[in-house]
Parts: C-alpha cells; structure tokens; sequence
C-alpha cells in the first residue's frame, strides 16, 4: 500500500514537465547541501563555543589547584602530626628488624650517635632540598 503511494507520488513529480530524473536529483542535492551546510555552521560554532568553555575550566581548575597546593600541605602536615601523637605506642610497628640484625647493630660503638648524626644530616638535606626548590621557582 505504501509502496503505491510512493509511485504515485513520484509520477505526480515526473509529469509536472518534460523534466528528467537527474533534474530532480540535483534539486534533492542541492537542497540537501544546503541544509547540511546550515548545520554543519550550526553544530561548528556550538562546538568552537564549548571547546573553548572547556578550555577555560581546564585552566581555572588548575589554577585553583595550585593556589590550594600549599594549604593542602600544610593541612595534611598538620593531621598526619595529629593522628602519630595521638596514635598510640602499642602498636606494631610495620617493619620490625631481626633480632640478630639488632644484635649486630648493638656491637657497633656509639651506634646511637652515628644515627643522630645521620638523621640531622638527612633533615639538614631536606631542608636544603625544599629552599632549593622554592627558590627555583
């Protein structure tokens, strides 16, 4: 049934004048190249606009990340010093050394000493470390 209306709209198209199917052709592509260069402009300009919308967030994030970096560290400084002082001392610790390692480490003279010397020497590089770096920037 559709099918005879079809062809029945299409004769009614053909019998208009002494005009050939490739006439008829072109008018649907013409038509249909301009309605498809309508939206393509459309559909161009909406995506240029949230492109550059998503350009903007991108970079205002980042600039509020950075903003925020230093409150965030010293946040986290400031809890981590918190939960280990108010953790308590009977827990087990993560890693526990052999005791024939602390045996031998015990034997060493003035091993209490040497490991002070080496952590002041540690903390004097990280602080050296982190002046280095904010200076650099």
């Amino acid at each position: 049934m559709i099918y005879n209306w079809l062809s029945q709209f299409w004769e009614s198209l053909t019998s208009v004048g002494d005009y050939t199917i490739e006439f008829f052709q072109n008018i649907g592509n013409a038509v249909a190249g301009a309605m498809g260069g309508v939206l393509e402009a459309m559909f161009h300009s909406l995506l240029d606009f949230f492109i550059a919308i998503w350009y903007l967030m991108e970079y205002i994030i980042a600039i509020f990340k950075n903003l925020l970096a230093p409150i965030l560290y010293i946040f986290n400084f400031l809890k981590s010093i918190f939960i280990n002082l108010t953790s308590s001392v009977d827990e087990v610790p993560a890693f526990q050394f052999n005791e024939k390692a602390i045996e031998l480490l015990n034997k060493v003279p003035n091993f209490s000493l040497i490991l002070t010397i080496l952590g002041g020497i540690l903390c004097f590089l990280g602080i050296f470390a982190i002046i280095k770096v904010l200076a650099s920037e």
